[in-house]
């Protein structure tokens, strides 16, 4: 298994890292001890609204006592609870990369050898799939990184999966981006269309796309095409299959990969920098 997370912010449109063990084993520590804390509140409540005498091991004394340690602890440390929720969304996002690179190992022909649009160099050792929306301020930022990874790595290949999570016209922009692949301007309207106005419109996408040199006319009719429509869907059922949870979302691994190969798969799910991007491709490589 691989994973690209590290210690940065959660930054997708609809995930943070897997920390050093002994910063993961103090927080878990600290959780741990909320948790303790909030279950003997938990314990006080309903004991006190059973008897105000003892009950179960407790006086109604002991319980007030339990409850102001309780109270005062965490007014005294309320850095611990958030420190309690990151390592609750590190647990969480760890086991998210460990079910999506399960997945890839048997997920291989529809993540690397699909009829998916392709940038960079198209026979290339090192293959990046990214799962990308284009109202995702996150894929956006990533654009400038993934165009400039493109150019200083000969090696990497770069397969876009059209995931639309932000509604009919995120669905909109997919498929006019599908339709400019079947005139070789993918790359170009995929650029084109991240740097429109954040919130699509009809008139944004079309001017986006005419803005490529597209034949608008004809890109107009083969968003209409079912291979479009079929292109879009199996990329959705693919993100689910893999069990993603937003975009954007990317795969690192060989291109000749197969099904059940030792060979690693790295994930990042969510916003990564160019560095870290750099590092899996040439850890790949």
């Amino acid at each position: 298994m691989g994973s690209g997370i590290d210690n940065r912010q959660q930054k997708t449109c609809c995930l943070l890292s897997i920390p050093d063990p002994a910063t993961e084993e103090t927080l878990k520590f600290k959780f741990i001890l909320v948790v303790i804390c909030l279950v003997l509140v938990g314990v006080v409540v309903v004991q006190a609204s059973t008897s105000n005498n003892l009950v179960n091991g407790f006086t109604s004394a002991q319980q007030k006592q339990i409850e102001k340690i309780v109270h005062n602890y965490l007014v005294q440390n309320p850095q611990v609870l958030d420190e309690a929720s990151k390592a609750l969304q590190l647990q969480h996002l760890k086991q998210l990369t460990e079910r999506a690179v399960k997945g890839a190992r048997i997920s291989t022909d529809d993540l690397l050898r699909s009829n998916s649009p392709i940038a960079g160099n198209p026979h290339g050792s090192v293959t990046m799939v990214a799962f990308l929306d284009y109202q995702c301020p996150f894929c956006r930022a990533m654009i400038p990184m993934v165009e400039h990874l493109i150019k200083i790595n000969p090696e990497l290949r770069v397969v876009f999966k059209e995931f639309p999570v932000h509604g009919k016209y995120s669905i909109m922009a997919a498929k006019v981006a599908l339709a400019a692949n079947l005139q070789g301007k993918y790359w170009e309207a995929h650029k084109v269309l991240m740097q429109a106005p954040m919130f699509l419109t009809e008139q944004g996408i079309m001017s986006a796309a005419k803005s490529t040199g597209v034949d608008i006319q004809q890109l107009i009719a083969d968003t209409q095409k079912p291979s479009i429509a079929a292109e879009i869907n199996g990329a959705v059922k693919l993100a689910q299959k893999l069990q993603l949870e937003g975009d954007p979302s990317y795969f690192f691994m060989k291109t000749d990969m197969k099904d059940d190969s030792s060979e690693p798969i790295y994930f990042i799910p969510g916003y990564g920098s160019e560095k870290e991007l750099q590092a899996l491709i040439n850890k790949i490589g």
